[in-house]
């Protein structure tokens, strides 16, 4: 069964570099890349996802308000946070406002791991040898 992921970064080349990685596990699709905490909040109304990746850091809304506000409005969709300011501190901050998991940038397979662990889904062989050479 197919897994919908949203993503939300200001920066188009973290996007697409995203976008790419995530599409390269079996039954991952992403269905939408917004700019901005509040695009990332209309895009899941719209969209539905299974899951949304936000940066920390975004005009208009960061990710921990879009956090606070999907939470509210969607309890049961898992929010990850995937930032280049992963701490204990912003750890502890984004999992009271509603993120199921804070990733460092520079950890994609950790990204890889809890994307899996919150959708439910093992990743394949083929897709972790995929990942590993991108």
């Amino acid at each position: 069964m197919e897994k919908h992921i949203l993503i939300a970064d200001d920066s188009a080349p973290i996007r697409r570099a995203l976008h790419s990685f995530l599409e390269k596990q079996d039954h991952w699709v992403v269905v939408g890349e917004a700019v901005n905490g509040r695009e990332a909040l209309e895009m899941a109304r719209d969209l539905k996802p299974d899951l949304v990746t936000l940066d920390l850091s975004m005009p208009l809304m960061n990710g921990i308000d879009a956090a606070k506000e999907l939470k509210r409005t969607y309890p049961n969709m898992p929010v990850v946070l995937f930032t280049n300011f992963a701490d204990t501190l912003l750890s502890e901050i984004s999992v009271r406002s509603g993120a199921n998991a804070v990733v460092a940038k520079s950890e994609p397979m950790e990204l890889v791991a809890q994307l899996h662990l919150l959708l439910g889904s093992s990743p394949s062989q083929r897709s972790i040898h995929n990942n590993r050479s991108a």
